[in-house]
């Protein structure tokens, strides 16, 4: 659930502040088009993505999902002078999270078995609604503070960090797979259950 909940701050916080990015690069007209680059590619991303995870593993595509965006993040989301690093950020926005979405009730089920699918899902998933709640907010400050004249790298630099803990977060739950697997079996094998 750390993992989401990382995840979903960086993604939210990108996200909300793409318009913000798109007119400091001088492209508030052009917004339009940016954002429709971000629905193509969480299509092409949640076929690909999915697709890749099912050759490779579905945890390993989650995390290094993350850990792409994130340097993305830190390499690309930055104010420039010209579009194209925003279109090349909307691109590997929108396929990261394709890939999350599709990827993500796979791995969940392969880590915790169907019987707890849903259960586990509505955790996850409800392990982002405080991201969106704190990163709302925030977007709009760092709205306020961008016409002050503020710098947008620190925005930058939080969401990409943000994006790289998430996916490293991702990239251990293998480990912790084993360990909740090596828990619950030691369980099993200590209970003592009465005979009638």
């Amino acid at each position: 659930m750390a993992m989401a909940l990382f995840a979903a701050a960086a993604r939210f916080a990108q996200l909300l502040c793409l318009p913000i990015f798109a007119r400091m690069a001088g492209a508030e007209n052009n917004i339009g088009g940016v954002l429709y680059t971000v629905g193509a590619a969480l299509l092409v991303g949640m076929v690909l993505g999915g697709t890749a995870a099912d050759k490779f593993g579905y945890i390993a595509g989650l995390g290094l999902s993350e850990v792409i965006l994130g340097l993305f993040t830190l390499a690309m989301y930055t104010p420039s002078t010209s579009i194209t690093p925003l279109y090349v950020f909307a691109v590997v926005f929108g396929l990261t999270t394709g890939t999350l979405t599709s990827v993500l009730p796979a791995a969940i089920a392969q880590m915790f078995g169907m019987q707890r699918l849903a259960t586990t899902t509505g955790l996850v998933i409800a392990a982002c609604a405080p991201a969106l709640l704190f990163t709302t907010p925030a977007a709009i400050k760092f709205n306020y503070l961008v016409i002050e004249g503020s710098s947008v790298a620190r925005l930058s630099a939080i969401s990409g960090v943000l994006s790289i803990i998430a996916g490293f977060l991702g990239l251990m739950l293998p480990v912790l797979q084993r360990r909740y697997v090596e828990s619950f079996t030691r369980k099993e094998t200590t209970c003592v259950w009465p005979r009638k």
